[in-house]
């Protein structure tokens, strides 16, 4: 599964509708991923092989994950279901958070979690159903204090479900997207809705999701397969709005240093590279399967992509350029022929570009 261009064997098991959770440990060595519907997978980022023999059960229906950079990993799932798993060695339970679930006997589930970039905070949102004659769906947003679980704060609102959460780099602010097409900047110690953004192509029920850059820039995608960029602290938009996808956009992750982010789409899972400054596509659209939700986050380092999909497959792609050109030479064996060279490079002396 590693590589470029390597056939992507299966990660897991039954095919899951949405984006599939995917989380990348703080050193970029692991992440884990949705087994089935209840499994936690964790597999080695060098080689995509799976660390455990027997996946841990959750005990819930899976829906998200995320990682902090206190070797956590946040767990959550339905009927309010968010637990935190110690990822040091083989995943133990180490404490479930109480404040979520159904507060009208409607089916519920916890879609979508973050950590702060410290670890000392957790954000989760839910969907809470409604009876079929409500034309609205209830969404709750809380946070609490990692270390002891305790609940610092929730907002209940009726914009639906809360498909993506992302905590800005400092901690301070949470930004949640909602399925009525509003993303609300709160206060993260708070919960004080600080201003709402409105987004282009989103609303009616339809999923959204969004990501903060390093540099706390907020992007954010939609139904509609538009992404856009925001100064949250102005509520102003920068640039225009971009159509990365011909479906909605399932997941934006940023690279370390907030110049490129990566984005994939929903039910048409390709992922794709895209310049901050220019929102222009960087490189070609990776290989991948047009027919499935993928999700694709970068490591720390940035140097890998990891990108699954519903159907539980899944490849790990260098993002380098050095990268390419050492898979490029591994590959071919050899550098290009002076003749290759003048009919690929042309204009440029010739080098042997493989040692």
């Amino acid at each position: 599964m590693t590589g470029a261009g390597v056939g992507p064997p299966p990660l897991g098991g039954d095919v899951q509708s949405l984006p599939p959770p995917l989380a990348i440990s703080p050193d970029g060595s692991r992440f884990a991923v949705r087994i089935g519907s209840a499994r936690l997978g964790l597999y080695a980022t060098g080689t995509a092989n799976r660390l455990e023999r027997r996946a841990p059960r959750v005990g819930l229906e899976l829906s998200g994950l995320a990682w902090s950079s206190r070797d956590i990993l946040a767990v959550t799932g339905d009927a309010g279901s968010v637990q935190l798993w110690s990822a040091a060695g083989r995943p133990r339970l180490l404490r479930r958070l109480h404040g979520l679930g159904s507060f009208n006997r409607q089916p519920e589930v916890v879609t979508s979690v973050a950590f702060a970039g410290d670890g000392s905070l957790v954000a989760a949102g839910d969907v809470n159903h409604t009876p079929a004659t409500v034309r609205y769906r209830f969404g709750t947003v809380a946070v609490w204090d990692a270390s002891s679980g305790r609940l610092l704060w929730k907002r209940r609102s009726r914009s639906g479900t809360v498909n993506a959460v992302s905590f800005a780099p400092d901690g301070k602010l949470l930004a949640a997207g909602y399925e009525d097409g509003s993303v609300a900047v709160l206060d993260a110690h708070t919960g004080h809705v600080l201003r709402t953004l409105h987004l282009e192509g989103g609303g009616d029920l339809t999923f959204e999701t969004l990501a903060f850059s390093p540099r706390g820039l907020l992007a954010t995608g939609t139904w509609a397969g538009i992404v856009q960029l925001w100064d949250v602290a102005k509520g102003r938009e920068l640039g225009r709005p971009t159509l990365v996808a011909a479906a909605p956009v399932a997941s934006i992750s940023f690279d370390p240093g907030g110049d490129t982010f990566a984005t994939t789409g929903g039910s048409d899972g390709l992922a794709k590279l895209w310049r901050t400054s220019t929102l222009q596509q960087y490189g070609a659209t990776f290989p991948g399967d047009p027919g499935t939700w993928g999700t694709a986050r970068y490591t720390p380092d940035g140097t890998r992509l990891v990108v699954v999909y519903e159907d539980g497959t899944g490849n790990v792609w260098p993002t380098s350029l050095a990268t390419w050109e050492q898979h490029a030479c591994l590959v071919a064996g050899r550098s290009f022929t002076k003749e290759e060279w003048r009919r690929f490079v042309g204009g440029r002396p010739y080098q042997a570009t493989c040692g």
